[in-house]
């Protein structure tokens, strides 16, 4: 929570700095930048002596803008993002805790409103496809991701771009788990927007 608060504080600082407007137009972009995930149980699912952390993980891919209007744009990425989480046993007699890595390509497709400086806030949906893990989860995964950030003109066709996005999941991702289990991340991400 804390890091959320700190990175939205920065970005809102950032924007205040930011130059000027962002018209209609195209940009193709480079993203990276590190997140942090976990698994979300319904509390009764959980015994007394056990427990779930998040876990740092790592997100890159490439994404795309279309400024169709001057405050509006729609966004589209592929992304390869590093999910999971810690779940830790303990009891008298001992103490375990098992890793859970989760590798997934993730499309978020989102609409984003843009100020005159630079800043913007993100709403839309999210698909994973799972290809990789070490335990029993489904391939597929959906979501919704909300985020802020501000864009900085670094040259006239060349922009960075500076964010902070949660994807919640909406649906059970573990097969064993009637009850349900979603995944969860918060990610503070680094793009290289290329005007086309």
């Amino acid at each position: 929570m804390k890091f959320l608060l700190l990175s939205l504080s920065f970005i809102i600082f950032l924007g205040s700095h930011a130059q000027d407007s962002f018209t209609r137009c195209k940009y193709f972009g480079l993203e990276l930048g590190p997140n942090f995930s976990t698994i979300l149980y319904n509390s009764s699912q959980v015994s007394a002596n056990s427990s779930i952390s998040g876990k740092i993980g790592m997100t890159a891919g490439i994404n795309y803008e279309n400024v169709f209007k001057p405050r509006i744009s729609i966004k589209y990425g592929f992304l390869l993002e590093r999910k999971g989480a810690v779940f830790s046993t303990s009891s008298f007699w001992f103490a375990s805790s098992e890793t859970v890595k989760l590798n997934y390509f993730v499309i978020p497709i989102l609409v984003s409103y843009n100020n005159l400086a630079g800043m913007y806030c993100n709403l839309g949906p999210y698909a994973g496809a799972l290809f990789l893990d070490n335990l029993n989860f489904k391939r597929f995964d959906l979501g919704a991701v909300f985020g802020v950030g501000v864009k900085f003109k670094i040259s006239k066709n060349v922009l960075f771009d500076i964010g902070v996005k949660e994807n919640l999941g909406l649906m059970n991702v573990k097969t064993t788990e009637p009850m349900g289990c979603r995944n969860n991340s918060i990610l503070l991400n680094f793009s290289l927007k290329f005007k086309m």
